[in-house]
């Protein structure tokens, strides 16, 4: 992997998360009540959930078969990608313009969601299934940066922008923000579109072969499979979260899953260009080369998500003051969300090694399983327990697909994922968690200061922090 390009991805990434969080602590929570941001929230989930079944899961069909073919088979996957995204669009507008009403008294018998934030999910989830079909050409060419700021830091300073006119031009409304958000997600997919046309031009008009179609397709609909329930193990609790208890636990959930999911900063740093490499490698058939990788890649996600998790735990009394008070009961999930999202960091890089092999099929079992097991226990925990008892649903189901994908990956693929010195993060996370559920004293602080002093010390000596670490 390129150490610059990482460098350069691991900086917006972090920018990106540092205008996120001006735009949850500072910003949403202030212009929007709780139940209206716990709105917006449902239907941003709702649209991140809908972009991989417009897609087809075309962006991962790119990534496997591109860079296997000649010059005239490469244009012609990229052709048929953007003609069948565009034909199932199309299906989705219809569908959603003649039902729209009866699929927004469907989402909420309350009548909270309306059908004009139906046509916000329609068109915010079509768009991101452009700007990753987009990105996914990109990526081939390992060129990523500018696709990193697309994504990381474009839509956050778009929002900021939106959410900051209430103070300085006129107070915003529902309806107002989500048009404008549409016509942000709107620009990402443009430029994202003529950034990857500049790399090499593609057409969309020429019609291809039937037997084409008919292999990206059955492709493709195991990729939605996947990407569906890859989203899925993202967002089904914000989702089932409002459907079984409120919009007000949907936003304080949310604000604390976004502050969480600051540990996942060094994954998206390096996952661009990880799963196109990966791809590549899964073409060759290199295992060595691809253990030596996703290793790797779980070392980065572990040590460096770690450090965050101690920083966070370290600094929430700072968290706590930009917070308006309505938020504060929430902090008492704050551990619980941190670990989840370790966990699903750490054992994310497992998964590209499955998306190009010929054993994706197997791993989606194992994904429609666990994912059954979530929406089971979600449905279990959260009317006992709220938001606590969808991080706990969340976290559980998290950890044993985390375990079978290093089971799956060693005896069915033969590739070692995990190696001794990852049992280093693993246990820094442990003390750290540990600590905060075991010891309630007024000099609590204390203790995680000189915790978190310790972890920099010991990973500084191993060199964690190093371009040699990255490779």
């Amino acid at each position: 992997m390129s150490a610059r390009q990482i460098r350069l991805n691991g900086l917006f990434t972090a920018f990106g998360f540092f205008l996120g969080a001006v735009n949850v602590l500072l910003l949403y929570t202030r212009v929007f009540s709780p139940e209206i941001y716990g709105i917006i929230s449902f239907i941003l989930a709702s649209a991140t959930l809908l972009f991989p079944l417009v897609s087809l899961g075309m962006q991962q069909t790119i990534l496997r078969y591109y860079d296997g073919g000649d010059e005239f088979q490469q244009e012609q996957i990229v052709r048929l990608s953007l003609q069948l995204i565009s034909f199932f669009s199309f299906l989705v507008i219809v569908v959603v313009v003649l039902f729209g009403t009866t699929i927004a008294t469907g989402l909420s018998s309350d009548q909270k969601v309306t059908t004009k934030a139906v046509y916000a999910i329609t068109a915010v989830g079509i768009l991101m299934a452009y700007f990753e079909v987009f990105f996914a050409l990109a990526k081939v060419h390992f060129k990523t940066t500018t696709g990193v700021f697309l994504k990381e830091v474009f839509p956050r300073l778009g929002i900021l922008l939106i959410l900051g006119s209430h103070f300085i031009i006129q107070p915003l409304k529902l309806e107002s923000f989500l048009i404008m958000t549409c016509l942000l997600y709107f620009s990402r997919a443009l430029l994202m579109g003529i950034m990857a046309y500049t790399l090499k031009p593609f057409g969309i008009l020429k019609i291809g072969a039937l037997n084409a179609y008919n292999q990206l397709l059955g492709y493709s609909g195991l990729v939605v499979l996947g990407s569906g329930l890859s989203l899925a193990f993202l967002e089904i609790d914000k989702v089932m979260l409002y459907a079984l208890s409120s919009a007000s636990n949907v936003a304080l959930y949310t604000v604390f899953v976004f502050m969480a999911t600051t540990i996942a900063i060094p994954l998206r740093s390096i996952q661009p260009l990880y799963n196109a490499e990966c791809a590549a490698l899964q073409q060759r058939q290199k295992v060595d080369e691809l253990s030596k990788l996703v290793q790797k890649a779980i070392s980065i996600s572990s040590y460096y998500g770690v450090v965050i998790l101690g920083a966070l735990l370290t600094f929430q009394p700072l968290l706590r003051s930009f917070l308006p008070v309505e938020y504060h009961s929430a902090f008492i999930i704050f551990p619980l969300l941190l670990l989840l999202k370790l966990i699903d960091s750490s054992f994310t890089p497992i998964n590209s090694l499955f998306y190009y092999s010929k054993l994706y099929k197997t791993y989606l079992l194992f994904s429609l399983g666990f994912l059954l097991s979530m929406i089971l226990l979600n449905l279990l925990l959260i009317p006992l327990y709220g938001m606590y008892g969808a991080a706990i649903a969340t976290s559980l189901s998290v950890l044993l697909f985390g375990l079978v994908k290093v089971w799956a990956s060693y005896n069915l693929l033969g590739i070692k994922t995990l190696k001794t010195s990852h049992l280093l993060p693993a246990l820094s996370a442990l003390a750290f968690i540990g600590v905060e559920f075991s010891i309630q004293v007024p000099w609590l602080h204390v203790v995680r200061f000189v915790l978190l002093g310790a972890l920099v010390l010991v990973f500084w000596h191993k060199k964690v922090f190093s371009t040699s670490f990255l490779g």
